[in-house]
């Protein structure tokens, strides 16, 4: 079985689970994940998905509840750090939405500030990135059915619903940035190295989390939109919750807000 039927079993399997409604769908990064208090009963691990099982995950899967509207979130693919996987799965939960028909993506990541500044808590929405993580989730043999050979990255993110998410950011009380951000790798070698260079091509903040899914949205021609929570203030998971909610009404978080059913607390 190639890598796209792997895929497309596994997105069959959650369809078949709790039928996808929504054209719309969240990705949430593993770091903001702690915030949120998502409660890890709820997620159904790509390892237990048929067709990836022995592809070796140890982390990342997907939310679904066809009681609303069939909305998906997805977190991102973890392995063992010193395990010898297929670049190409680090985009597993884009890749599943691409084949359950979303068409619309909001992600959301934990930032920090290059410049190290201490701006208060605010929500920084991508306008471009510059990827130093020398992670790519298109190296390897393309897979056709997602998208051509080398897509357009000169767009990765799609300026009407960055719009849409940054109004819907405000109205939940937070205060907005724009720009362009840096992906490195987790030891933050390559971004110290860049730092200064960086911050002179107008590089806000960064994030080690996130440049995989960007890089198979635009991939899969899919509207995405990114943004990073930087200086989280005490009650930024209630704030983050509303924009949640404004984004999809009826959503899971929706549901979390009056039943506390989705969250650990």
């Amino acid at each position: 079985m190639d890598l796209y039927e792997r895929f497309k079993t596994a997105a069959n399997e959650i369809q078949q689970e709790n039928p996808v409604i929504s054209n719309r769908a969240f990705v949430l990064s593993n770091k903001i994940q702690p915030l949120l208090r998502l409660n890890s009963d709820k997620i159904v691990p790509y390892s237990s998905l048929s067709g990836l099982e022995d592809l070796g995950f140890i982390g990342g899967g997907f939310y679904s509840d066809s009681a609303d509207k069939g909305v998906i979130m997805v977190t991102p693919s973890l392995f063992k750090e010193d395990s010898t996987v297929d670049v190409r799965l680090r985009a597993t939960g884009v890749r599943i939405l691409q084949i359950l028909g979303i068409t619309e993506v909001f992600a959301f990541g934990i930032g920090e500030s290059l410049q190290k500044n201490d701006n208060g808590e605010l929500i920084f929405w991508a306008e471009d990135h510059i990827n130093l993580s020398a992670v790519n989730p298109l190296v390897g043999a393309n897979i056709d059915e997602f998208g051509v050979r080398f897509p357009d990255m000169s767009a990765a993110y799609d300026d009407d619903l960055t719009l849409i998410g940054k109004r819907e950011s405000e109205k939940a009380g937070f205060k907005v940035e724009n720009g362009i951000w840096a992906a490195f790798d987790s030891e933050r070698n390559r971004l110290d190295e860049f730092s200064e260079e960086l911050i002179k091509n107008s590089v806000q903040y960064f994030c080690n989390e996130l440049i995989s899914e960007s890089i198979a949205a635009a991939h899969g021609k899919l509207k995405f939109s990114l943004s990073l929570l930087v200086n989280p203030s005490e009650d930024a998971a209630e704030k983050l919750i509303k924009l949640l909610r404004q984004l999809i009404p009826g959503s899971i978080f929706y549901a979390q807000f009056h039943t506390g059913n989705y969250f650990n607390a």
